[in-house]
């Protein structure tokens, strides 16, 4: 074998190693993103079922806030009534103590609706994420919605509004398709995001559900 076959096998095992080198790469690049890809699905589906029940939660809240409208209608109703019999009949005392006790019951009921948040738990994204009615967890306890939003976030778990939560996803999202991050991501974690996660306060006032940007098919606006 004269010198240049030799070479001429050199080079064309040195491309041939090359090209497997290039071969390797796009196999790893081509399963990395099937991983993504997998984690950004998972994801995804978390959002879409976080988004039914939220809509579950608002029209709940909704209805609560009908009932109790209209439970302070009747009551307005019944004592015009009791008042206007009292004072043909002259019990003006029993009148008076009906009164009384319906507004001791109407002052102790707790008139908040509508705070919805999403809550992040200790596991976090996206397998530790349910949705919470602090409005209606005050109602039922006869407590402060910032009474209740310290307790959950006491044991370790974060809450968001809606919007902020989705806008969230879409940032982990990104990040997991850049190669920023893998899930589960932690609560530790999420803390570190441009994300403001509600924290409590006795100024904390209920809020609205939020509704969901258009577009919004798969759980996130991307």
């Amino acid at each position: 074998m004269n010198t240049q076959s030799l070479q001429d096998l050199k080079d064309r095992a040195r491309e041939l190693v090359t090209a497997c080198q290039t071969l390797d790469t796009i196999f790893v690049e081509g399963a990395v993103r099937l991983c993504q890809e997998a984690e950004v699905k998972r994801l995804k589906e978390m959002a879409t079922r976080i988004r039914l029940h939220l809509e579950d939660a608002e029209l709940s809240e909704n209805g609560a806030r009908h009932a109790s409208q209209t439970g302070d209608a009747v009551g307005e109703i019944g004592k015009l009534i009791v008042k206007g019999i009292g004072s043909a009949m002259g019990e003006h005392a029993r009148v008076d103590a009906f009164e009384k006790n319906l507004a001791a019951r109407q002052s102790s009921r707790q008139h908040c609706f509508g705070m919805i948040m999403v809550c992040v738990g200790k596991n976090g994204l996206p397998d530790d994420v349910h949705v919470v009615s602090i409005s209606e967890k005050a109602r039922t306890q006869n407590r402060s919605e910032s009474a209740i939003i310290l307790e959950i976030q006491e044991n370790g778990a974060l809450l968001f509004t809606p919007d902020k939560f989705m806008q969230l996803v879409e940032g982990v999202v990104r990040d997991i398709r850049k190669g920023k991050s893998r899930l589960p991501i932690l609560p530790e974690q999420l803390t570190l995001k441009l994300v403001p996660v509600i924290r409590p306060s006795l100024s904390v006032r209920p809020i609205e559900v939020q509704n969901f940007p258009q577009g919004f098919d798969s759980g996130i606006g991307i």
